[in-house]
C-alpha cells in the first residue's frame, strides 16, 4: 500500500476533510458554466501579470481571559488584539502597504468600559457580545478582525485584483477574489467529486453558482504536484454581481496567476496552500501585534 506524507501542519487541522465534509446548506447551481455531464478539467492558458495582485489578510491574538463581577454575577471576557493588512505584489517585489492594529475586550457584561494601560499606551476598546460562550466571545474576535480587513479593502476599490485570504462573505468589491485554502463543505454533487482527482497543477473546475445568504461565484483550483490528488486544492469565490461571462475570465485569470505564488514545504507550514505573500503578511503582522506578555502584565496591573 502506498502513501503520501501532507505537507500542511497538522496543528492547522486538515486542509480537506474528505470523508467528513458537511453538506453545503446553500443551494448550488453546478451547471453555471458547463452542463454537468460535460464537467472535466478546465487547463487555463498562461498570461501575465497586468499590473499588480493585493492579498489581504489579518491575523489574531487571545491576550488574556478575563473575569468581570456584575451584581455579583461573573462574566468572561477575552482580551484580544487583531491586525489586518494588505500586500502588493507586482512582476518584480512585493510589498506591505496598509496595516491596522487593534486591541479590543469582548464580554457580555454590562457597564464595562475600556480598559486603559497607561503605563504601555495601549486600550482594549469595549466590544459588546450576546453571552459568555466561548462561540459568542470567538465569534466577537472574528468579527473584529473582518472588520479590519474591509478598511483594508476600501482602500483597494480602484485596484485590478484584490484576494481575500477566507471567503468573501458580505463583500462586494468587484475586482475582490475569495481564497478558501481549507475545505469543509461538500459543494459538489457525487457524480463530478471525481473531478477534483483529476485536476493538474494550474487547472480548475468549471464554475458552480451558490446561492445562499451570501450570493458568489465559485470554483476548485489544484496549485501544485505535492503528490496527492487530494492535496493542493484550493477554493476560490467571485461576487455574484459579475456576469457568467466576465466571471468565466476572471476564473481563468486568477487560476493562471495563483499557483507561482504557492509555497513550498521547507519554507511554509501549510505549504502550498499558504501562499508565499499571505505567509509573509501574516509574520509581519504578528511581530506588529506587540508583547502579549507585557500586555498581560499591563492588564493585571489595571486589574489590581
Amino acid at each position: 500500500m502506498s502513501f503520501f506524507v501532507e505537507t500542511w501542519d497538522p496543528s492547522y487541522g486538515s486542509p480537506i476533510e474528505i470523508n467528513e465534509l458537511d453538506s453545503a446548506s446553500e443551494s448550488v447551481k453546478v451547471d453555471a458554466e458547463v452542463a454537468v455531464e460535460k464537467w472535466k478539467p478546465i487547463s487555463v492558458p498562461a498570461v501575465n501579470l497586468r499590473s499588480s495582485i493585493i492579498f489581504i489578510d489579518g491575523v489574531r491574538r487571545f491576550d488574556a481571559h478575563i473575569w468581570f463581577e456584575d451584581e455579583g454575577h461573573p462574566h468572561r471576557g477575552i482580551c484580544a488584539t487583531v491586525g489586518a493588512g494588505s500586500v502588493r505584489c507586482t512582476a518584480t517585489k512585493a510589498e506591505v502597504e496598509h496595516t491596522r492594529i487593534e486591541r479590543a475586550v469582548h464580554t457580555s457584561a454590562v457597564g464595562i468600559a475600556d480598559i486603559e494601560l497607561p503605563r504601555f499606551g495601549e486600550t482594549y476598546k469595549f466590544k459588546a457580545t450576546k453571552d459568555d460562550s466561548s462561540e459568542a466571545l470567538n465569534m466577537s474576535v472574528q468579527n473584529h478582525m473582518a472588520r479590519l480587513e474591509d478598511l483594508i479593502s476600501a482602500e483597494c476599490e480602484d485596484e485590478e485584483l484584490v484576494v481575500f485570504d477566507g471567503p468573501l462573505q458580505q463583500r462586494e468589491l468587484a475586482c475582490g477574489v475569495g481564497y478558501v485554502k481549507s475545505q469543509h463543505v461538500q459543494y459538489l454533487p457525487d457524480d463530478v467529486v471525481p473531478v477534483l482527482g483529476k485536476l493538474k497543477p494550474g487547472e480548475r473546475t468549471p464554475l458552480i453558482d451558490i446561492e445562499g445568504r451570501f450570493l458568489r461565484w465559485s470554483w476548485f483550483l489544484r496549485l501544485a504536484d505535492v503528490g496527492s490528488v487530494a492535496s493542493s486544492i484550493v477554493r476560490l469565490e467571485l461576487p455574484r454581481s459579475l456576469s457568467i461571462e466576465a466571471a468565466v475570465e476572471r476564473a481563468n485569470y486568477v487560476s493562471a496567476l495563483l499557483p507561482r505564488y504557492a509555497s513550498m514545504a521547507h519554507k511554509e507550514s501549510r505549504a502550498p496552500q499558504n501562499l508565499y505573500p499571505i505567509s509573509g503578511l501574516e509574520r509581519q503582522l504578528r511581530r506588529r501585534l506587540g508583547s502579549r506578555d507585557l500586555l498581560e502584565r499591563g492588564l493585571r496591573l489595571a486589574s489590581a
